[in-house]
């Protein structure tokens, strides 16, 4: 797979070209997995769930590529926070689907790119840092 990804943003937010074209190749794994499902399942709740994570993996993606070097660092910032009240709903919805046995390994899969991703962006530390900033005040 090609990499659009250029130099300037290899350094963001303790991005490097690793992790940058992980997502990539993350985004390019959900457009295959909606692709595969869009007929069967366009109308469940848990496919437009999945739907926007893609949507959202993209989004952050080209905002990677298109933001300005002077404001990166504070914008992505403000995206991964988004992020984290997102996975919330994400993975509820792939826990539904893993529920319904019939579909779990699209489930599983879905969490495991629902981690792959929160790995990346370093959710877990993010939530630590504003819970532990949160009893400081």
């Amino acid at each position: 797979m090609e990499s659009h990804h250029t130099v300037s943003s290899q350094i963001i937010y303790g991005f490097n070209e690793i992790k940058y074209n992980r997502l990539i190749e993350i985004a390019e794994i959900c457009k295959q997995l909606r692709r595969r499902h869009a007929n069967q399942f366009r109308r469940a709740l848990w496919y437009n769930q999945f739907q926007r994570f893609g949507k959202e993996l993209r989004r952050l993606i080209e905002f990677i590529d298109t933001a300005e070097q002077t404001f990166r660092t504070i914008e992505i910032l403000s995206r991964v926070q988004e992020w984290s009240s997102f996975i919330i709903h994400w993975t509820l919805s792939a826990s539904q689907l893993i529920a319904d046995v019939r579909y779990a390994s699209i489930g599983v899969a879905w969490l495991g790119l629902l981690a792959e991703v929160s790995s990346i962006l370093r959710l877990q530390e993010l939530r630590t840092e504003v819970s532990s900033d949160e009893t400081a005040h």
